[in-house]
């Protein structure tokens, strides 16, 4: 299950490289206004985040 919550944040990391500093774009194409330098920043810290909270829901579940 670990594979997913990598393949989510391999998915975002490769959206914030594709995206300009103005629009951030998804993988299928759907651009979204914003400051990509603070999404990257916010996601830098939250991708721990992510693998954490995945790996204490698995281990009690």
């Amino acid at each position: 299950m670990t594979d997913i919550i990598e393949q989510i944040i391999y998915d975002i990391k490769l959206e914030i490289g594709i995206s300009g500093l103005e629009s951030y774009v998804c993988k299928d194409g759907t651009e979204i206004k914003t400051d990509v330098g603070a999404v990257y920043d916010w996601f830098s810290e939250y991708k721990e985040v992510l693998r954490r909270r995945w790996k204490e829901e698995n281990q009690n579940g």
